[in-house]
C-alpha cells in the first residue's frame, strides 16, 4: 500500500480527512489523511502532531496537489491538528467530526450527573 501512495497524483484533491490512531497499545501514534471524496488513504506518517501536516502539505506538493485548493478538512478537536490546519491549509474550513463532538458531550453531561450525585441519563 505504501508504494501506492508514492504514485499517486493528488492534484484535484479539495476535500480531506485526518485522524490519528494508536500503532501499538504503548501510544505509538500514526495520523492517516483521507480524501473524503474518493474514499481513499493518501498519506500516512507517525505521530499526531502539527508537523503531521507540515508532512502532508510536502507530500501533497510533491504529487501535484495545492494546499490552496484545499477547502474542507474535517479532523477530530486536537489542539495540534487544528494549529497545523490553520498554519498550512489556510483556505480550508474545519468541520470536527460527529464521533468526537458527542463523546465530549457524553463526557461533559456524565461529570454534571456525578457532581449532582445522579446518574447519567446517556450511556
Amino acid at each position: 500500500m505504501l508504494e501506492a501512495l508514492t504514485y499517486m497524483d493528488l492534484e484535484g484533491l479539495k476535500t480531506l480527512g485526518l485522524d490519528e490512531t494508536s500503532q501499538k497499545k504503548h501510544h505509538d501514534y500514526i495520523t492517516l489523511f483521507v480524501d473524503l471524496v474518493k474514499k481513499k488513504i493518501i498519506y500516512i506518517t507517525e505521530g499526531k502532531s502539527n508537523k503531521t501536516v507540515v508532512d502532508f502539505v510536502s507530500h501533497l506538493k510533491e504529487h501535484g496537489g495545492d494546499p490552496e485548493k484545499i477547502t474542507d478538512v474535517s479532523s477530530d478537536m486536537s489542539p495540534a491538528f487544528i494549529k497545523g490546519i490553520k498554519e498550512n491549509l489556510s483556505n480550508s474550513e474545519i468541520t470536527f467530526d460527529n464521533f468526537h463532538i458527542v463523546k465530549i458531550i457524553n463526557e461533559a453531561v456524565d461529570n454534571g450527573q456525578k457532581r449532582r450525585g445522579k446518574t447519567a441519563i446517556w450511556t
